[in-house]
């Protein structure tokens, strides 16, 4: 275990060197920043900060190695409002099963419905050509493998699809983690590298343009294809800690706390808490901060901050339960919050 920790150790040190993590001056050099993007209401509801702790499908966005720490095959779906009234939803479906007591194998697919866009041309700027709506999508395939009952880890091979009407791009992301408990499971540590993969790049009809020439007798028309400059995927790291400070017999409270090593931004740091009442209603809450967040003229993030959330849930047979969840992440006031609303289902 201590080899692990060690080794997990010096690669987060090695990334946050190479990737020059943090460096605001690097915003908007990455794509596929859909990747970053968490569309699960349990996890958002206290800010992505349970890196350490998280556990089953969820796990997938924060740190893979807690795949396999429920007990039970899950299926889940959500839906989130990003930004109320601008008309953009977040569709996510998740499954996961387990193998024995010791694996577990999940599958997630995140997809955006951005809603209808008119088609325009330097020749037809006025959108007469109909619509086509933009197409953001990543499925990822994950197994993690609990190595003792404090050791869990985990990887997620995930694909990446972009598209327009004469344009797109696809990519593989790929996802490492590591997670360890206490004996007694109230501590916890979590690493995670998430985005690492080769770069993408746009391609399709969209980067053709019919040029004429001018000839002394017969003019030509040529197809030229521009070129296209490939982008990297936002490449981050996650560090994080949980502890459950209060262990009561109908509950309990849990603090967590996680650092964001961003490539292509600012680091993130968040803190989260949950609280816990016979294992049938969740009430959560989070903060992320990261350089200017309370400026809304200096930040780079569309959010402000504070995120809540709440699950119910209730067994049916065995020990299986059935879950409602809900999140909401506050924004600046133009783009009127993150509205989240989950289902889980174990079997």
């Amino acid at each position: 275990m201590k080899r692990i920790i060690y080794s997990l150790t010096i690669l987060s040190i090695l990334f946050c060197g190479t990737a020059n993590a943090g460096n605001p001056d690097r915003i908007g050099e990455a794509g596929a920043t859909h990747l970053l993007i968490n569309p699960w209401a349990r996890t958002s509801g206290w800010a992505g900060a349970n890196t350490a702790g998280v556990s089953g499908i969820e796990a997938l966005r924060l740190n893979v190695a807690g795949l396999v720490r429920s007990d039970h095959n899950e299926v889940v779906f959500a839906r989130t409002n990003w930004f109320s009234g601008a008309g953009i939803n977040i569709n996510a479906f998740g499954l996961k099963t387990k193998f024995g007591d010791y694996s577990a194998l999940g599958v997630t697919i995140m997809s955006f419905d951005m809603g209808d866009f008119y088609k325009t041309t330097e020749y037809f700027p006025d959108g007469t050509l109909g619509t086509f709506s933009p197409s953001y999508t990543n499925i990822g395939i994950s197994y993690a493998y609990a190595f003792s009952e404090q050791t869990s880890g985990g990887v997620t091979v995930r694909l990446v699809s972009e598209s327009i009407s004469n344009m797109s791009a696809m990519g593989v992301g790929i996802d490492a983690g590591i997670q360890y408990r206490s004996y007694d499971q109230r501590f916890k540590l979590g690493f995670a590298l998430r985005n690492v993969g080769p770069s993408m790049k746009y391609s399709g009809d969209g980067i053709d343009h019919r040029v004429v020439e001018d000839g002394i007798m017969n003019p030509t028309a040529r197809t030229m294809e521009s070129r296209v400059a490939p982008f990297e995927l936002p490449s981050i790291l996650n560090i994080g800690v949980g502890y459950k400070v209060m262990e009561l017999p109908k509950g309990g409270l849990t603090l967590a706390g996680n650092f964001m090593a961003n490539s292509f931004g600012r680091d993130v740091i968040s803190a989260g808490v949950e609280y816990s009442y016979r294992d049938m209603l969740f009430l959560r809450g989070g903060f992320a901060y990261e350089e200017h967040i309370f400026n809304e003229a200096l930040s780079t993030n569309v959010a402000s901050g504070p995120s809540v959330g709440a699950t119910f849930q209730v067994p049916y047979r065995d020990g299986k339960t059935i879950g409602i969840d809900y999140s909401y992440r506050d924004t600046y006031n133009k783009y009127k919050g993150i509205h989240s609303l989950g289902v889980l289902l174990t079997f």
